[in-house]
């Protein structure tokens, strides 16, 4: 591979792991807070529909 198609490669890669990493702490945040918001029974429905 060439230095620019490597470059590209890297950037993407750590574009990736972001994306990945953001969904996961916003995914916890949310379920965080419909937790202190909701009876426990309509969480538990509400993730066993996703």
């Amino acid at each position: 591979m060439n230095r620019q198609a490597e470059r590209n490669l890297r950037v993407n890669t750590v574009a990736l792991i972001a994306s990945t990493a953001a969904t996961g702490v916003l995914g916890l945040m949310f379920w965080a807070v419909a937790a202190r918001l909701f009876p426990a029974h309509e969480i538990g429905l509400a993730s066993a529909l996703i």
